[in-house]
């Protein structure tokens, strides 16, 4: 979404499978990002270079 109208706008992407049940892989079709994306034991995205990392967290939550 631009920051200067806050119109949301589609971006055109690929995730395809990097390393079966380790990684997927993400690109922009309209531009020139990627970014190899780790998962853990289930699949869920653990990683997300120069955005996000998951963070184990000290105690269970109840």
């Amino acid at each position: 979404m631009p920051a200067d109208s806050f119109t949301p706008r589609p971006f055109r992407q690929r995730y395809s499978v990097s390393e079966p049940g380790r990684s997927y892989r993400n690109e922009s079709l309209d531009g020139d990002f990627t970014a190899a994306l780790p998962v853990d034991d289930i699949g869920v995205v653990i990683d997300y270079p120069e955005f996000w990392q998951h963070v184990q967290a000290e105690e269970p939550i109840r």
